[in-house]
């Protein structure tokens, strides 16, 4: 029984779609590389930096080897003009994949792309805990001024406590209040980036788990 157009259609807009995805895991991981450069990079993040460079040199050569299968597929699948209406032979079309080439090839590239997702998920982790110190590092802190005979704390101008009775402005509880959620986001937001990591590796597991 011979296969039709629309099958090889249906084969390259598979392929088509894996080569839009190796473009945005190869832009997502130099992007995420960038960045982690950027602020800097300690004995232990620096494994992962390498982790990447590695992935990224994969990604490349795989989107490669990717656009010569599609140029292949369509080369020996897709009718001429001349007879576009005409069945392609199963003969032909199993020269694709034979012995499942084809097939090895799209799973070698799952695992390349959960791997990349996994590094591109600690990059931004160490990224975001990088920035988060150096936000905290860069925090304007309240300073004295000397008013009417008398040193006061302030804070961009307003004043934070009485200097007399040392209590708290309103504006100081403000700032207080305000301190303290900060760092409580900061909290959140590391935790929140390794649940993230947790997760990436938990799908990935779940993904190519072969127990039934």
């Amino acid at each position: 029984m011979g296969i039709s157009t629309n099958q090889v259609d249906f084969l390259l807009d598979d392929l088509w779609h894996w080569l839009a995805q190796m473009e945005t895991h190869i832009h997502e991981l130099e992007n995420a590389m960038l960045k982690a450069g950027r602020v800097g990079l300690n004995a232990a993040s620096e494994e992962s930096y390498m982790v990447g460079d590695c992935l990224l040199k994969k990604l490349v050569y795989s989107k490669q080897q990717l656009q010569r299968r599609i140029v292949s597929v369509a080369r020996e699948n897709c009718a001429d003009s001349s007879d576009e209406g005409r069945e392609i032979e199963e003969a032909r079309f199993g020269r694709v994949d034979a012995n499942g080439a084809l097939d090895a090839f799209l799973d070698r590239l799952r695992v390349l792309v959960a791997e990349t997702g996994e590094c591109v998920s600690f990059l931004r982790v160490i990224t975001a805990d990088k920035e988060n110190d150096g936000s905290a590092r860069k925090h304007e802190a309240p300073t004295l001024e000397f008013r009417a005979g008398t040193w006061v704390k302030t804070f961009q101008g307003h004043v934070l406590e009485d200097p007399v009775s040392k209590r708290m402005t309103d504006f100081g509880r403000l700032k207080q209040d305000f301190d303290k959620q900060s760092a409580n986001i900061l909290v959140l937001e590391r935790e929140r980036n390794k649940i993230s990591v947790e997760l990436s590796r938990l799908q990935k597991k779940m993904k190519y788990c072969k127990c039934k």
